[in-house]
């Protein structure tokens, strides 16, 4: 035999070794893994090589610490009551009963209030209508959106803002129970009631006030009306093409998100990145519609807000110092 024999046969036999290596290798890690999925926990199953008696131990223990679990979270909820919950409710109540429920019985007051939050959610609307028709030829998204989404968020949060009025100011719907502690004296109970001079003085303040909100409010909406219907005299083939702009501008932030969507299937580490752009667009998306709505809107006279103004004149605008009306 000669070296070239040898050789070949050592080959082999490397070979040979290796494959065996490999395959035992293989073999090992699939036992593993299915001992992994097939094996039992003690924890959850019974087991075969355990007595009654130490199945009874371990259901035992089992009860006892499911039991320490619902203690320990008991005593929480009852520690977050006596500690933020309860002090927060004596907070709010003390509101509601001294501070919000007697102006909640000035009915023309309130009345008053939601008219003014009226009035200023619809000039906001008058100032989104604004924002397009001040860009005329050179308008574009990336030099609207931005202030689209300022005054679309304050109409949001205005319109739901308002909502709340009735609510505080009755005092019936958010006035909690309070649990006093049987050597606690309510709170309510030992602090001074409103005398008959407060209440008359309060009462003149309230009327006073309204008849200010009146004024204001009269004065308002009289510039509001003037205003949309100055807008309401756009030509029909602007208006139709203001909102055909908007719409374009709609489709192309959904192209662009459906890109986006797309693209995270070619490359999982852009996730991230990829979604928060993608919740962007959809704010976007939101904001020119709540725009193409709001544009209909004033264009149909849907917010006229009262009685058509005759007659226009120049702006003058009483200034009503810290109240920060318009």
């Amino acid at each position: 035999m000669n070296s070239d024999d040898i050789y070949k046969f050592i080959g082999y036999a490397v070979a040979i070794i290796f494959g065996f290596y490999i395959v035992s290798k293989s073999l090992n890690f699939q036992i593993k893994a299915i001992e992994h999925f097939t094996c039992k926990t003690y924890d959850d199953d019974d087991d075969d090589d355990l007595t009654n008696d130490e199945r009874r131990e371990r259901d035992k223990e089992k009860t006892e610490a499911e039991r320490e679990r619902k203690r320990n979270e008991n005593e929480i909820a009852e520690t977050v009551y006596k500690t933020i919950i309860r002090k927060i409710n004596i907070k709010n109540n003390k509101l509601l009963n001294r501070e919000f429920s007697p102006i909640g019985q000035n009915v023309g007051l309130i009345e008053e209030y939601n008219k003014l939050i009226d009035i200023y959610i619809q000039r906001e609307k008058i100032n989104i209508c604004n924002i397009i028709y001040n860009k005329g030829i050179n308008i574009s998204f990336s030099n609207i959106i931005n202030d689209l989404k300022i005054k679309c968020e304050k109409i949001k949060s205005l319109s739901k803002s308002i909502n709340y009025i009735a609510a505080v100011t009755s005092g019936n719907d958010l006035v909690e129970e309070i649990e006093y502690d049987t050597d606690e004296e309510p709170e309510e109970e030992t602090e001074d009631k409103e005398s008959a001079q407060d209440r008359t003085e309060r009462k003149e303040a309230e009327e006073k006030l309204k008849d200010e909100l009146i004024e204001t409010n009269d004065s308002e909406l009289k510039y509001n009306s003037q205003d949309i219907e100055c807008i309401q005299k756009t030509q029909p083939e602007l208006q139709t093409k203001y909102t055909e702009l908007l719409t374009s501008f709609i489709n192309e932030e959904k192209i662009y998100i459906v890109d986006l969507l797309l693209s995270i299937g070619e490359d999982l580490t852009t996730y991230d990145s990829n979604i928060k752009q993608i919740e962007n667009h959809n704010i976007n998306i939101s904001v020119l519609q709540q725009t193409e709505s709001i544009l209909m809107e004033v264009f149909s006279g849907g917010v006229s807000g009262g009685s058509s103004i005759k007659g226009k004149g120049k702006r003058k605008r009483k200034s009503k110092g810290k109240k920060g009306f318009f």
